[in-house]
């Protein structure tokens, strides 16, 4: 549903003011017509399928190989594949240790007034 929002905001005359309720297809007669748009929509869509290519030639076997084979090795590769997914929630604790922590900004900022 989110992704719909923009969609119809782009067949708008405008997002605001009298051409809110316009429908028009301007917008994108407009990107079709530059070619430094199209070669940037196709960079993009060729970038995207060969990412798209490798990940499923790289996961497909690795995926059969948990799944049926695994063997000791099988801890390994969990842990290998898993790993990367830690380093978002990773980054945001140490984002908020920064923060909130006693040599934090916050605590400074509330220690330097007198406030703590």
């Amino acid at each position: 549903m989110p992704t719909l929002v923009p969609l119809g905001y782009s067949v708008r005359a405008t997002t605001g003011g009298a051409g809110h309720d316009t429908f028009t297809l301007a917008h994108y007669r407009s990107f079709l017509a530059n070619a430094n748009f199209q070669r940037l929509l196709l960079l993009s869509v060729g970038i995207g399928t060969s990412i798209s290519v490798i990940a499923t030639l790289i996961a497909s076997p690795l995926a059969y190989c948990l799944a049926f084979e695994g063997g000791p090795a099988k801890v390994v590769l969990l842990t290998l594949i898993i790993i990367p997914m830690w380093s978002s929630y990773l980054l945001h604790i140490f984002a908020w240790k920064l923060v909130l922590g006693s040599n934090g900004l916050l605590n400074s900022l509330l220690v330097r007034p007198g406030v703590i």
